[in-house]
């Protein structure tokens, strides 16, 4: 949380919702346990912007698959 990241604007826009300090700061480390999770069952790395690794995730693939036609 003293960082500026997406995780960071997540606890702040649950803040901005109204939850409680203390719910927001649960939800949070909940949300950080399961990309760490998740992380290690893919053997992946971290990247804040994930949005946009996903979309040239996909776009790879997509050009992958076109060449295997």
């Amino acid at each position: 949380m003293r960082t500026e990241t997406t995780l960071r604007d997540y606890h702040d826009a649950l803040r901005a919702k109204g939850t409680s300090a203390k719910d927001a700061k649960v939800a949070l480390a909940r949300k950080i346990a399961s990309l760490t999770l998740n992380l290690l069952k893919n053997n992946d790395t971290y990247n804040d912007d994930y949005e946009e690794y996903l979309k040239e995730r996909k776009r790879l693939r997509l050009l992958v698959g076109q060449k295997k036609r």
